[in-house]
Parts: structure tokens; sequence; C-alpha cells
């Protein structure tokens, strides 16, 4: 019959090790386990004493850190220069900044039936690989003038490269702009490599000139490594 002895790892965390031996008697080999490390690299001593000479012999349990959660913050550092679609724009590095910024990048929105957008990239390079994806979110802030006959679409959306994810959050036409929290949907690292997002405009029957201004954005992601 197996016998378990627990012996707390002492760290404040709770955790235990496990030694696990038969309950017989004689020479027998004794097995070590330990409940998962969550938090840095920590270090035990067992003692192990004879019941006859009192003989004494050590053994130094090692445990390695433990994955545990991180979270990131990150704007905008780049733009597709690509992949791209604007009549003019002005102050382009503006956009990289956080989503509750007061100043803006501005794309002019070609008319008539023209398209204004833009794919800001954010550098997630900082997550190491094999992270796990805990969780992703995003705010951003956007306006676009014009009503829904001369600027029909008016939409900012998270995308990995050119391909969007999510959906799309209606821009308002306010003159200051407004933060607003994305529907970003599910990500994984390998998507999230070449995170972005995408402000986008498009005019209807107009002759007269409408802009599209981006203000930043500010995404969030959590990760266990």
């Amino acid at each position: 019959m197996a016998v378990t002895t627990e012996i707390p790892w002492g760290d404040g965390s709770g955790d235990k090790i496990y030694l696990t031996r038969n309950a017989s008697e004689g020479d027998q080999n004794v097995q070590v386990s330990s409940d998962a490390n969550t938090g840095a690299a920590r270090s035990k001593v067992v003692t192990f004493t004879s019941g006859v000479g009192n003989i004494q012999r050590q053994l130094t349990i090692n445990q390695a850190a433990g994955r545990q959660e991180h979270t990131i913050t990150l704007h905008p550092t780049s733009y597709d220069t690509e992949n791209h679609s604007w009549s003019s724009s002005s102050n382009i590095s503006r956009g990289y900044t956080n989503s509750s910024s007061t100043t803006y990048a501005r794309f002019g929105i070609p008319k008539p039936y023209g398209e204004a957008y833009v794919y800001y990239k954010f550098d997630t390079s900082s997550i190491p690989d094999g992270a796990e994806i805990v969780s992703v979110s995003c705010k951003a802030k956007a306006t676009a003038s014009g009503n829904s006959t001369t600027t029909p679409v008016k939409q900012i959306q998270m995308a990995t490269g050119t391909t969007l994810k999510g959906s799309p959050s209606t821009i308002p036409s306010s003159a200051s702009g407004a933060e607003r929290t994305l529907d970003v949907g599910d990500w994984t690292l390998a998507e999230l490599r070449d995170a972005r997002i995408r402000p986008y405009a498009k005019t209807g029957n107009t002759t007269s000139n409408y802009y599209l201004d981006f203000y930043g954005a500010t995404l969030t992601i959590k990760y266990i490594a």
C-alpha cells in the first residue's frame, strides 16, 4: 500500500511536495511530485533520517519558475505603407498613441464612391513564443464626417494582416470622436504577430470633401508564459 507524505513548499503559495513510498519496510524507491508552480523558481531541502543509527541524508528538490499571467498594453507604432487608400493624408504619426488622445491623423475620403482606410500596426514582439493568449481587448477613437447619404460607411475594426477580425464598430460623426471598445473576437499568438486596426470610411454620390480622423487605439493583451 502506498503512503504519501505532504511537505509544504513554505513560499506562501500553499503548494506542497508529495513523497510517495511503499508502506512496507526495506529498500524501496520514493516518488517525488509537486503542485504546479505558478511563481518564481523555488528550492526545498528534505532530510531523511533512518530509524536505526540516526543516519541522515538530504534531498534537494528544485522546481523551475512556473507560467504566469502577464498583461501588456500597446499602441499603434506604424502603418501598412502598401495597403491603404485616401485622397489626402496629414499627421499620420498622430495615430501612434492611445485611445484617449485629443489629436488625430486625417485622411481625405475620395469622392464620389471612394474609400479611405489605413491599417495601423501594433508591435507584439514582447510576447514570448509559446505564450498562451488569455484575452485581447481594444479601445479606439475615430470620427468620420458626413451623414448616411454622403458617407454611408464609417467603421473601425481589428485585423490580422489584412484579414478583418471581430465585428466592425460604427465611427461617429461627432467633432471630437468617441472612445469605444471594439468587438475583437478570439485571437491566437500567430494572429497577434500582425495585429492591426483599420479605420474605414466610404463616400456616396457626393462632390464635397469629407474626412476620416483616427486619434489612436489601446490594445490590451493578457497571456500566460
